[in-house]
């Protein structure tokens, strides 16, 4: 079982990768990123919600062609783009799952 410890010091380096996507005044990068997810070489888990509409499900295979098959793609039906907010249990579950494979 991971430790919570574990969990948040991962936790820690996404958001820093996260952060280097946005410019000095926050503004996000997106064609940097997106120009940058073939040099994802970990695990990569994308979790997705079905009625996203700020960032609708065409994005999330791209990026999981982009990622190749180190990443792993789940899209939870009648979600949108808070979906860890929206089912909580089930995408703690599915985390929880990941970081401890």
């Amino acid at each position: 079982m991971t430790t919570t410890l574990e969990l948040s010091r991962r936790r820690v380096r996404v958001y820093k990768w996260i952060a280097s996507a946005h410019n000095e005044s926050g503004q996000a990068r997106f064609d940097d990123i997106r120009d940058r997810l073939e040099e994802i070489g970990v695990p990569t888990l994308i979790v997705w919600g079905r009625n996203d509409r700020v960032v609708p499900v065409p994005a999330a295979l791209s990026y999981k062609k982009r990622i190749g098959d180190n990443a792993e793609l789940v899209i939870f039906n009648h979600c949108g783009h808070v979906l860890q907010m929206e089912r909580p249990v089930r995408f703690n579950r599915l985390l929880e799952r990941f970081l401890s494979s």
